[in-house]
C-alpha cells in the first residue's frame, strides 16, 4: 500500500529523485544488516541506478547534440550550397535507450515496494527513516540569535540585550562575554524567558563585546549548540536600538 509519508518526501523533478534514490540506496547498503535487506536485492536496485545514470548521461549528450545539429543548420542557411558539419555524430540507439527509459520508472517501483516492506520492521524507527530520506530531518531547536527579525543583538538604555526564542528549560542556556579588556570570557548568567540581559556599565569608547550563548544540560556540561555574536558598544551609544544580529 501506497505509504503517504514517504511519498510526500519524494522529490517531484527527475535529478532530484535520482540524487534521493543515490542516498537512499546508499543509506540503506549501510542499514541492510540491521533491517534485513537481501543483498541481492541490493545489488539490483544499485545495477538499476547505474542504468538510470546513463540515460541522464545519454540525454544530457543528445541534448547537446541536438543543441548542435540546430547551429549546424542555421549557419549552412546563411551559406548558400553550404552542408551542416556534425562534428561528434552519434547513433542514440548503441547507448541503449530503450532498455534504459524502462528502468526509469522500474527503479522507483523497486525502491518503494522495499520501503513498504521495511517500515514494517521494528527497528525501523523514526530516526531511521530520517536516514534513509523517507522522513524530513528532525526539527532543531531554534537558535537564539539565528531568528530574523525578531533575534538580535542591540543595547540600548545603557544596557546590551540579546533577543531571540528558545526551547525550554531556557535557563540551561548559558552566556559568557568577552569584552574585548584582556580579562578573557566571563559567565555573566543564563537567559531568562526569551532574552539575556547584560547589566554592565557601558564602556566609554567604542569597544568589540562578542557573546557566547551555549545550551548545556542540568549537570553543566555543554550540547553542542552554541551562537556567538559580536557587537560594537559604548557609554555614548546608549538608546540607539538594534545594533546587531546573531552569526
Amino acid at each position: 500500500m501506497r505509504n503517504a509519508t514517504t511519498r510526500s518526501y519524494f522529490p517531484t523533478d527527475a535529478k532530484s529523485r535520482l540524487v534521493w534514490a543515490n542516498n537512499h540506496l546508499t543509506a540503506l547498503d549501510q542499514l541492510a544488516g540491521v533491517l534485513d535487506v537481501p543483498a541481492a536485492w541490493l545489488t539490483a536496485a544499485k545495477a538499476d541506478l547505474s542504468h538510470l545514470e546513463d540515460f541522464y548521461a545519454w540525454r544530457d549528450q543528445a541534448a547537446e547534440l541536438a543543441r548542435e545539429y540546430t547551429q549546424a543548420i542555421e549557419r549552412a542557411e546563411w551559406d548558400i550550397g553550404g552542408e551542416p558539419v556534425i562534428t561528434q555524430p552519434h547513433d542514440p540507439a548503441t547507448l541503449g535507450i530503450d532498455k534504459t527509459v524502462t528502468i526509469v520508472a522500474g527503479l522507483y517501483r523497486r525502491l518503494f515496494a522495499n520501503i513498504d516492506v521495511i517500515l514494517q520492521n521494528p527497528k525501523c524507527t523514526a530516526e531511521v527513516r530520517r536516514q534513509l530520506f523517507i522522513l524530513p530531518p528532525e526539527t532543531t531547536a531554534p537558535d537564539l540569535l539565528a531568528l530574523s527579525p525578531n533575534a538580535r543583538a542591540y543595547f540600548t538604555g545603557g544596557e546590551v540585550i540579546l533577543q531571540g526564542r528558545l526551547p525550554k528549560p531556557a535557563r540551561f542556556w548559558r552566556v559568557t562575554v568577552d569584552r574585548a579588556d584582556g580579562a578573557g570570557a566571563q559567565v555573566v548568567g543564563t537567559v531568562a524567558g526569551a532574552k539575556f540581559t547584560d547589566h554592565h556599565e557601558l564602556p566609554a569608547k567604542p569597544a568589540t563585546w562578542t557573546y557566547t550563548v551555549e545550551l548545556r544540560d542540568k549537570q553543566d556540561v555543554p550540547l553542542g549548540k552554541v551562537s556567538v555574536v559580536s557587537l560594537t558598544v559604548w557609554h555614548g551609544s546608549a538608546d540607539h536600538g538594534p545594533e546587531g544580529a546573531g552569526a
